[in-house]
């Protein structure tokens, strides 16, 4: 208790509170309507709204004069006391005190001596807590702090290091205890304050009272406390005026009561629901400022119903549930923080690259292409540190020219050797990009003071962000930052070293701590915390969250101060369980200060998969509104206060106004149904978008080929679809897929790269080194004038000679990095050379076998031997090929042969016959290679047959061939004009390959299976589409003999 010249008087909440606030004004400005008053309020909402609404004269006059409000401040007890006795410190040349500050002091009295925190006096959650209790323990005297500290070591130790940190504070920093302790007030100044008039106080500190009691011996001064009628929710009004030495009675005080409780399915139909409601009492002519949706807790309500009010194009008022920590200057800013711990780490830094638009260059504006630099550092392998990043980027580089010029030369195209050269040169972008940003994260160059690391920090957002003249929309964040690090380098003057570690964590902080605000106070409906509502007025309020452990909240065990310890100090100190009581004192609040109240319980909550529990509040309303119990008042009609809503649909539904244009038509679509009507008839607000999503869903589910399903008959240019000049391996992939043709070659959309570097050697690097190393032998073998004929038997010089080619082969792809690990890679060379040795030790084996002519014989192609191979097709139109033909041997009864090496297995080749020679049109090469040879190199040629052979012990050396017959060549004739006329004619359904797996389903093909969740629903589809008749060439080539998808080691 304290000696108090204040007249307490206890007070409804709502509109009573504020006829009462006028009442005392009227009093005050009887004699004089510039008469000085000024009116303490619990938050600065309350002083602009209680200043609008008083000036309105709805309260009641507020002078002899009537309406108007002259002469009056509405000021909180903090601005207050700064008014009257900040002038002393500031004098002293002491500054306000901030959160961080304090967690300042905290670490430098735990560097110092942590006692028993020693363990945990590096984490942040130590501070964070001790924080925290440091601002309870500034409310206590002198007596209390040793009570305290004599109940036990820990709470010893915590008011040790409380005590230190604010005598290491108090000569340069001042808080509000200080404030209100000050006995030096100014005169002058309280007077000019007039008559004090206190309203609606709650949970005041002691010393804030005591301040209120200094006041009233030189002002006069009234305290209108707030009442609810519950004992436990007014135990703080009580203690309050205890302290004022007065005595309330609640005994006038009108119960609060709900209007209606709404059960819901989770917090996500709870904001729907209410702005469904909101919508419809604004239709009803009620004023936005007069409506208010509250919550406990600002996750998840906050941003569900930022969103969905934002949707519904409803103006509101409150705070966002965006920090400067979600903007993009907040991503970007955590993301670099995180670097110099990583070592460069690959996550690290791709999270760095899509932060934010990252200039590339520090005097360019280009911005980093993030997509790009990602795909190449995953498909590098790379791992973490600047060596792993430059050894591999580099060797990454290497591999994609290597690839391009191959490109080039087998099969001339031109446009995916130019990608490749692209991305090779935005590989060399990379890795000077991550080369300079591991110079600027490097921990061992950071600064170690606060100056120095803000400093920092700032220089690096100039260069990947740009200066902050040039930042656009983005400026209201780069002021908070910047307002941030001035307030971190006055750290200093308290600690004047610290940790990269600490200097992010508080940098984090802050930023996560700063929300925009969204529209005026004052101007549309109210949306907050439902502490921010404290002592406002509404004409219609919303609560949400009413289940308990969420509102009430959970009882927070204090952590470094025990229950035990607190109540020894006679309620000087907090314990668990008022949380519960200072939750329902907010609650009856908010009821009480509007007209009408909607409650809304969630049932569960999918995010956390758990089950919720009505709050008690509730359940001791519907004992007031004569119900057994609240879950048998949802289930009797005659409770109409009661709505049991059983979902989304039930509320959509039952609602008098949807609360979006979505929801609006998803209702009229709804209705319709119900009603039998043609949906396609129905009037909708975005008919558009509902149209397109319809008709996609339709085409797919019926058994007509639409453009859905690959049909572009007509929405296509045929000189766009297919190149001038055809290879067998792009025809063999519309034989395939088509739609995976239409993917990659007419949309240039790439398969996406390996998110993990391969441990072996890639099935198509093992066919590029078989093919370069006996290209580079027999070649040399015919430019020596001793070309390997049909009767040769090689030597141990030739086999050695052939051995050392696959050797040096090996070692270029090795130092380009395309061989996998070296564990694997030592087993797998040493099988490459044998299978490059088998070529010459089983040769005599292949049958028919001739002289070698050529090797690598190219036609069509950039640096080919040959210009594209024409061909008149049946259709009469003319086509161009390219392709490269690994041997040509011509045997001394003039036939020609042509060989094919395959790495791969033979199993797709087993049905390879004369009389199935091209495999439903899988399989083009030997047709076309035998072509090619016999016009290039036909001079005197009898006949010509060609042959697959499978260089490898695994596969036993066989061959699969037939001689070049009209038959074989009038069925590849037919087959390539079907598939140019397929292309050119837009036909590109997707045809899946059978899945790898009978228990996952999941295809083969990446562009029909892109999530791998299956393709059972486009074989479906399918085996529709197959019937018909635009189709029927396509089905007919495929026949029963169709090779589904290449097998994994073929190569072409």
């Amino acid at each position: 208790m304290v000696d108090a010249m204040i007249d307490a008087r206890e007070v409804g909440f709502g509109r009573e509170a504020n006829e009462q606030l006028a009442r005392l004004l009227h009093d005050a400005k009887s004699q004089d309507v510039f008469a000085s008053v000024s009116v303490i309020v619990p938050s600065n909402y309350v002083a602009v709204t209680l200043r609008r609404e008083l000036a309105t004269g709805d309260y009641g006059a507020t002078s002899w004069v009537g309406k108007g409000l002259v002469g009056t401040d509405f000021l909180t007890s903090y601005r207050l006391a700064e008014a009257v006795a900040g002038h002393n410190f500031l004098a002293q040349g002491r500054q306000p005190i901030r959160g961080a500050v304090i967690g300042a002091a905290i670490r430098q009295i735990l560097t110092d001596d942590p006692g028993i925190f020693e363990p945990i006096a590096h984490h942040g959650a130590t501070e964070r807590e001790l924080v925290r209790v440091y601002r309870e323990l500034r409310d206590l005297e002198e007596g209390d702090l040793n009570a305290l500290a004599s109940s036990g070591e820990r709470s010893s130790e915590v008011v040790r290091v409380c005590s230190s940190a604010n005598q290491l504070l108090q000569d340069e920093w001042f808080d509000e205890f200080d404030l209100f302790r000050s006995t030096d007030l100014a005169a002058e100044k309280v007077s000019d304050f007039g008559t004090l008039v206190l309203f609606l106080p709650q949970q005041l500190a002691t010393a804030e009272i005591t301040f209120f009691s200094r006041l009233s011996e030189s002002s006069s001064m009234t305290a209108l406390i707030g009442l609810t009628g519950a004992e436990e929710a007014d135990r703080d009004s009580n203690r309050i005026a205890d302290l004022f030495n007065t005595q309330l009675s609640s005994s006038n005080v009108a119960p609060a009561s709900a209007s209606t409780v709404i059960s819901v399915s989770d917090p996500d139909d709870e904001v729907r629901t209410t702005i469904r409601a909101v919508v419809g009492l604004l239709d009803q002519g009620v004023t936005a400022s007069q409506i208010a949706v509250l919550y406990p807790h600002r996750n998840p309500y906050a941003r569900l119903l930022e969103e969905h009010l934002n949707q519904s194009a409803v103006c509101f008022s409150g705070i966002s549930s965006r920090t400067v920590a979600d903007s993009m200057l907040g991503r970007f800013i955590t993301s670099l923080l995180a670097l110099p711990d990583k070592n460069l780490n690959v996550n690290a830094v791709l999270d760095f690259l899509s932060s934010s638009q990252t200039r590339m260059h520090v005097n360019s504006p280009l911005s980093t292409p993030s997509v790009s630099w990602s795909q190449a550092a995953i498909a590098a392998g790379v791992s973490a540190g600047l060596e792993d990043w430059s050894e591999k980027l580099s060797r990454h580089r290497e591999q994609l020219l290597a690839t391009a010029a191959k490109e080039r030369v087998r099969t001339g195209d031109d446009s995916q050797a130019s990608r490749h050269e692209r991305r090779a040169h935005e590989v060399d972008d990379l890795l000077a990009f991550v080369t300079e940003l591991n110079h600027i994260v490097n921990p061992e160059s950071l600064p170690t003071d606060w100056v120095g690391l803000c400093s920092w920090l700032k220089q690096a957002i100039e260069r990947y962000l740009g200066p902050n003249n040039q930042v656009g929309p983005h400026k209201g964040d780069f002021a908070v930052v910047e307002q941030v690090l001035d307030q971190l380098q006055n750290l200093t003057r308290v600690e004047p070293n610290t940790t990269f570690n600490v200097f992010r964590r508080s940098l984090e902080t802050q930023l996560q701590d700063h929300n925009e605000r969204i529209g005026k106070l004052g101007k549309g409906v109210f949306v907050g915390d439902i502490h921010q509502a404290w002592g406002l007025n509404f004409e219609h309020t919303f609560i949400l969250g009413l289940a308990e452990g969420t509102f009430p909240s959970a009882p927070r065990k204090n952590g470094v101060i025990s229950d035990e310890d607190r109540s020894r100090l006679n309620g000087a100190l907090s314990i668990s369980r008022d949380v519960t009581n200072d939750d329902y004192r907010r609650f009856l609040a908010a009821l009480s200060s509007s007209n009408e109240n909607t409650l809304l319980f969630p049932r569960g909550d999918l995010r956390q998969h758990k089950e919720n529990y009505p709050a008690r509040w509730l359940e001791q309303m519907a004992e007031l509104m004569g119900a057994p119990s609240l879950n048998e008042a949802f289930k009797d009609p005659q409770h109409s206060w009661a709505v049991h809503q059983p979902s989304f649909i039930s509320g959509l539904r039952n609602s008098n106004f949807p609360a979006s244009p979505q929801e609006f038509d998803l209702a009229s679509l709804l209705d319709s149904r119900d009603e039998g009507q043609d949906l396609t008839t129905v009037l909708l607000n975005n008919t558009s978008s509902f149209e397109a999503g319809r008709h996609l869903i339709d085409s797919r589910n019926s058994s007509i080929f639409t453009r859905f399903d690959g049909n572009l008959s007509g929405l296509v240019n045929p000189t766009t679809v297919r190149t001038n000049v055809l290879s067998p391996t792009r025809l063999k992939q519309w034989v395939d897929c088509p739609h995976s043709y239409f993917m990659r070659y007419v949309l240039g959309v790439d398969e996406p790269e390996s998110f993990r570097h391969e441990f072996r050697i890639s099935p198509l690097i093992r066919g590029s080194l078989i093919h370069e190393a006996a290209d580079r032998f027999f070649r040399d073998q015919v430019a020596k004038g001793t070309p390997p004929g049909p009767n040769r038997q090689y030597s141990e010089n030739d086999i050695s000679s052939m051995r050392q080619i696959g050797i040096e082969v090996a070692t270029e792809l090795e130092t380009q990095g395309l061989v996998g690990r070296p564990l694997f890679w030592n087993r797998d060379r040493e099988q490459l050379l044998n299978d490059l040795i088998g070529i010459l030790k089983f040769d005599h084996q292949r049958e028919p076998r001739g002289t070698v002519v050529a090797t690598e014989l190219k036609f069509g192609l950039p640096d080919g031997d040959f210009p594209p191979l024409q061909r008149k097709l049946p259709s009469g139109r003319t086509v161009n090929f390219r392709g490269s033909i690994d041997r040509v041997e011509k045997t001394d009864a003039g036939t020609l042969v042509v060989v094919d090496y395959k790495t791969g297995k033979i199993d797709s080749y087993k049905k390879l016959s004369p009389e199935d020679p091209i495999l439903g049109g899988s399989q083009l090469q030997l047709p076309l290679y035998a072509v090619a040879a016999n016009s290039y190199l036909g001079q005197d040629v009898n006949e010509t047959h060609a042959s697959y052979w499978f260089t490898s012990d695994s596969q036993r050396w066989a061959t699969r061939g037939y001689p070049i017959s009209h038959d074989v060549l009038d069925a590849f004739d037919e087959a390539i004009d079907i598939i140019v006329d397929g292309i050119e004619s837009g036909l590109f359904p997707p045809k899946p390959a059978p899945s790898s797996s009978r228990f996952t389903g999941v295809g083969k093909c990446v562009f029909c299976d892109p999530d791998e969740l299956g393709t059972r629903e486009i074989e479906e589809k399918w085996k529709a589409l197959s019937l018909l008749d635009s189709l029927g060439p396509y089905t007919q080539l495929r026949g029963e003999g169709a090779i589904a998808g290449d097998e994994k080691g073929d190569d072409e």
